[in-house]
Order: structure tokens, then sequence, then C-alpha cells
């Protein structure tokens, strides 16, 4: 018979043993780590999907750039329009992991949380 503990169990080098109140915190962590790396792959897809216009209008200015006599009217409002996309971006990189933070003080269902997410 196997001594070793499941990985799925609290290691018993914490030395006290765990109450009920203890054990439902650390299933609760558990479910969010479980819940947060399922969703990691529709959360990266939305964060690339904001920077996407950014890193075009990027290749646009490079290429731009490049030419002999560059045009810097057309330059400057590709600067602004990179400003603009940058802070949206942002903005919306923030309210797609903003829901990841862990408070005491926070209830949100699950569902709520993947509607989200999917949105």
């Amino acid at each position: 018979m196997s001594t070793t503990t499941p990985g799925y169990l609290p290691p018993a080098s914490y030395a006290a043993p765990m109450t009920l109140e203890g054990l439902n915190d650390w299933r609760a962590d558990a479910a969010r780590y479980t819940v947060f790396n399922r969703m990691m792959p529709a959360l990266r897809h939305d964060v690339a999907g904001s920077m996407q216009p950014v890193r075009m209008l990027f290749m646009v200015l490079e290429r731009r750039l490049q030419i002999a006599d560059p045009h810097l009217e057309a330059i400057a409002k590709n600067v602004t329009s990179i400003s603009t996309l940058t802070k949206q971006a942002s903005v919306d990189v923030m309210s797609a992991l903003s829901w990841t933070a862990s408070g005491e003080d926070v209830r949100v269902s699950l569902r709520s949380s993947v509607d989200e997410a999917i949105k």
C-alpha cells in the first residue's frame, strides 16, 4: 500500500489537522483554479483579439516609415489611431481579466462569470 498522498488532497506537511472551514476554503480554491485553467484558452483568445488591430496598424506604420519619402500626415494619423486602439485594448483586457481577482466580499455566480468570459 502506498504512503504517498494523492495530488488532490492537501499534503500532510500542513501540521495541524484541517478544519471543515479550512477544507471548504481549500476546495473553493481548487474549484477556482480548475475553472481558471479551463477558461484560459478563451481568455487568451480574447486578449489576443483585443491586441490584433494594434499590431496590424503597427505593421502599416512600419511600411510607411520604410519608404523613401514618407507622408507625415498619414503617419501622424496612424500614431493617433494606435494610441486610441491601445487605450481601448487595455480596457478590453482589464475587462476580460477583472473577474479573476478574488475578494472575500465578492460573490459572483459561476454561470454569470462564464457567460461574461464567453461574451
